[in-house]
C-alpha cells in the first residue's frame, strides 16, 4: 500500500486539498451543497475545454498565447448571434469561427515559419480587436 501511495502522492495530495477546500467552503458558507458544487463545475467548464486544447498544443511542443482572445471572439459572436437566431445554428457558427481562427493561427505559423509564440502573441491582439469590433459594450442574450 505504501508503494501505491508513494507512486500517486501528487494525485492523493490534490484529492486531500480538494476535500479541505470543500470543507472550508462548507464552514464559511453553510448553505453550500451539491447545487453549489454543480454551479462551480459549470463555471469551470470553458476553462477546462481551453486547458484541454492547450494541452494538445503543449504536447506537440508549441505554445499558443491567443486562446483567451479566441474564446472572447467566440463568446461575443455567440452573444450577438443568439439575439437574432436559435441556439443550435448560432452554436455551429461559433464553432466554425473558432475552427477558422485556429486554422489561421496554424497557417500563419506554418507558412511564414515565424515562431509560434510570436504569431500567437500578435494574433492575441488581433483577435481581441475583432472581439471589440463585434461587440463594443457588454451585452447579448442567450436563446431559449
Amino acid at each position: 500500500m505504501t508503494r501505491a501511495v508513494r507512486k500517486h502522492v501528487w494525485v492523493l495530495s490534490l484529492a486531500v486539498l480538494l476535500a479541505l477546500l470543500l470543507a472550508a467552503t462548507k464552514i464559511i458558507q453553510p448553505s453550500f451543497g451539491a447545487s453549489g458544487l454543480e454551479s462551480v463545475a459549470r463555471a469551470a467548464l470553458p476553462f477546462a475545454f481551453a486547458t484541454a486544447g492547450m494541452a494538445v498544443v503543449v504536447i506537440v511542443g508549441g505554445i499558443d498565447l491567443s486562446v483567451a482572445s479566441m474564446m472572447a471572439v467566440c463568446a461575443v459572436t455567440a452573444a450577438v448571434l443568439m439575439e437574432r437566431m436559435a441556439g443550435v445554428p448560432a452554436l455551429l457558427i461559433v464553432l466554425a469561427a473558432g475552427l477558422l481562427m485556429g486554422a489561421i493561427n496554424g497557417a500563419l505559423i506554418v507558412l511564414t515559419r515565424v515562431p509560434d509564440i510570436v504569431v500567437t502573441l500578435a494574433m492575441l491582439f488581433a483577435w481581441e480587436g475583432a472581439a471589440l469590433l463585434i461587440l463594443e459594450t457588454p451585452g447579448g442574450a442567450v436563446a431559449d
